[in-house]
């Protein structure tokens, strides 16, 4: 989680500002969806979050189908 706040500082806050709150939440939103959908990490092999979670989901699917 420290990670997380780590970037989303310098790569969201640092970098432009805000004049509405509602710019604020936006902004929020969209980098957390970027960050786990799109944002490749280093130490998960150069996924996304979500490319490990959805991996992690068929391996216990596959308990269930064989596969």
């Amino acid at each position: 989680m420290e990670n997380f706040f780590s970037h989303f500082k310098s790569e969201c806050f640092r970098l432009r500002s805000f004049p509405t709150t509602d710019e604020v939440k936006i902004a929020v939103a969209k980098y957390i969806h970027f960050y786990n959908h799109e944002r490749f990490q280093k130490k998960l092999n150069h996924l996304s979050h979500m490319n490990i979670e959805l991996r992690s989901l068929r391996v216990d699917l596959s308990i269930f189908t064989g596969h």
